[in-house]
Protein backbone atom coordinates (compact mmCIF):
# COMPACT_ATOMS: atom_id res chain seq x y z
CA UNK A 1 0.00 0.00 0.00
CA UNK A 2 1.25 3.42 -0.99
CA UNK A 3 1.40 6.11 1.60
CA UNK A 4 0.01 9.60 0.67
CA UNK A 5 3.30 11.78 -0.57
CA UNK A 6 4.25 14.42 1.81
CA UNK A 7 3.06 17.88 1.64
CA UNK A 8 5.22 21.05 1.68
CA UNK A 9 5.04 22.56 5.26
CA UNK A 10 7.76 25.50 5.17
CA UNK A 11 11.22 26.06 4.73
CA UNK A 12 13.51 27.17 7.78
CA UNK A 13 13.08 31.06 7.13
CA UNK A 14 9.22 30.81 7.46
CA UNK A 15 9.68 27.85 10.34
CA UNK A 16 7.61 28.52 13.53
CA UNK A 17 10.28 30.29 16.18
CA UNK A 18 8.73 27.82 18.84
CA UNK A 19 9.60 24.77 16.74
CA UNK A 20 13.23 25.24 16.41
CA UNK A 21 15.11 24.43 19.14
CA UNK A 22 12.57 22.13 21.04
CA UNK A 23 12.87 18.28 21.27
CA UNK A 24 12.85 16.81 17.92
CA UNK A 25 12.14 20.30 16.37
CA UNK A 26 13.41 21.40 13.16
CA UNK A 27 17.30 21.43 14.75
CA UNK A 28 16.77 17.70 16.05
CA UNK A 29 15.82 17.10 12.40
CA UNK A 30 18.61 18.60 10.79
CA UNK A 31 20.63 17.01 13.13
CA UNK A 32 19.40 13.57 12.51
CA UNK A 33 18.69 13.52 8.84
CA UNK A 34 19.47 11.01 6.28
CA UNK A 35 20.85 11.83 3.07
CA UNK A 36 18.68 10.11 0.25
CA UNK A 37 19.08 9.62 -3.63
CA UNK A 38 16.84 12.12 -5.33
CA UNK A 39 14.83 9.93 -7.02
CA UNK A 40 13.51 7.93 -3.47
CA UNK A 41 12.60 11.80 -2.20
CA UNK A 42 10.46 12.29 -5.23
CA UNK A 43 8.73 9.13 -4.76
CA UNK A 44 7.41 10.40 -0.96
CA UNK A 45 6.54 13.61 -1.55
CA UNK A 46 3.94 15.73 -3.76
CA UNK A 47 5.54 15.92 -7.25
CA UNK A 48 3.43 19.05 -8.05
CA UNK A 49 4.58 20.77 -5.43
CA UNK A 50 8.71 20.00 -6.17
CA UNK A 51 8.00 20.89 -9.72
CA UNK A 52 6.56 23.96 -8.91
CA UNK A 53 9.33 24.33 -6.42
CA UNK A 54 12.13 23.41 -9.03
CA UNK A 55 10.52 26.31 -11.54
CA UNK A 56 10.61 28.77 -8.93
CA UNK A 57 14.41 28.00 -8.03
CA UNK A 58 14.79 28.60 -12.38
CA UNK A 59 15.58 24.70 -13.16
CA UNK A 60 13.88 22.21 -16.06
CA UNK A 61 11.95 20.31 -13.22
CA UNK A 62 12.78 18.08 -10.20
CA UNK A 63 14.67 15.19 -12.26
CA UNK A 64 16.26 15.12 -15.80
CA UNK A 65 12.65 14.01 -17.04
CA UNK A 66 12.15 17.45 -17.51
CA UNK A 67 15.28 18.51 -19.43
CA UNK A 68 13.06 17.33 -22.02
CA UNK A 69 11.49 20.36 -24.24
CA UNK A 70 8.66 18.24 -24.73
CA UNK A 71 8.10 17.01 -21.09
CA UNK A 72 4.16 18.63 -20.15
CA UNK A 73 5.93 20.41 -17.47
CA UNK A 74 9.16 21.56 -18.79
CA UNK A 75 10.33 25.07 -17.66
CA UNK A 76 11.62 26.37 -20.73
CA UNK A 77 13.21 29.84 -18.82
CA UNK A 78 15.13 27.94 -17.07
CA UNK A 79 19.17 27.37 -17.40
CA UNK A 80 18.84 23.92 -18.84
CA UNK A 81 19.28 21.29 -15.64
CA UNK A 82 16.95 19.47 -13.24
CA UNK A 83 17.33 19.97 -9.76
CA UNK A 84 18.80 16.45 -9.12
CA UNK A 85 21.53 17.06 -11.74
CA UNK A 86 23.31 20.40 -9.16
CA UNK A 87 25.64 18.60 -6.92
CA UNK A 88 24.55 21.83 -4.23
CA UNK A 89 21.47 20.57 -4.28
CA UNK A 90 20.68 18.11 -1.03
CA UNK A 91 17.68 15.42 -0.03
CA UNK A 92 17.01 13.58 3.20
CA UNK A 93 14.52 11.88 5.54
CA UNK A 94 14.62 12.35 8.99
CA UNK A 95 11.88 13.41 11.64
CA UNK A 96 10.15 15.71 13.06
CA UNK A 97 8.35 15.37 16.76
CA UNK A 98 8.88 11.61 15.63
CA UNK A 99 7.09 11.70 12.55
CA UNK A 100 8.96 10.98 9.22
CA UNK A 101 9.72 14.12 6.82
CA UNK A 102 11.33 14.79 4.26
CA UNK A 103 13.26 18.03 2.56
CA UNK A 104 15.58 19.27 0.27
CA UNK A 105 18.71 21.73 0.93
CA UNK A 106 19.36 24.35 -1.44
CA UNK A 107 21.70 27.37 -0.78
CA UNK A 108 21.47 26.41 2.68
CA UNK A 109 17.53 26.83 3.16
CA UNK A 110 15.85 23.35 4.12
CA UNK A 111 12.39 23.04 2.73
CA UNK A 112 10.47 20.84 4.77
CA UNK A 113 7.95 18.00 3.60
CA UNK A 114 5.24 16.09 6.45
CA UNK A 115 2.49 14.08 6.65
CA UNK A 116 -0.60 15.22 5.23
CA UNK A 117 -3.21 16.69 7.43
CA UNK A 118 -0.40 16.99 10.19
CA UNK A 119 0.26 20.88 11.75
CA UNK A 120 3.33 20.55 13.61
CA UNK A 121 2.81 22.54 17.37
CA UNK A 122 4.16 22.74 20.50
CA UNK A 123 1.47 20.05 21.36
CA UNK A 124 3.81 17.66 19.47
CA UNK A 125 6.58 17.97 21.84
CA UNK A 126 8.36 15.43 23.99
CA UNK A 127 9.33 17.50 26.97
CA UNK A 128 10.73 14.21 28.62
CA UNK A 129 9.82 13.40 31.86
CA UNK A 130 8.79 15.55 34.77
CA UNK A 131 11.47 15.23 37.71
CA UNK A 132 10.79 12.73 40.39
CA UNK A 133 9.54 14.87 43.78
CA UNK A 134 12.22 13.83 45.80
CA UNK A 135 15.00 14.64 43.32
CA UNK A 136 17.38 17.45 43.63
CA UNK A 137 15.63 19.48 41.09
CA UNK A 138 12.34 19.51 43.36
CA UNK A 139 11.76 22.81 45.13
Amino acid sequence: MQREPRTFFSDCVGWPDELVDVPGGLCDCRSDANDMRPHDFFQNVDIDTMTDHAHALGYTGPSKAYNDPEHQDHNSDSYGKSMEEDPAVDFFKSELFGKTVYFYRHSGIEHVFIEPGWTPSLEDVDWGDEPDQGSAFSP
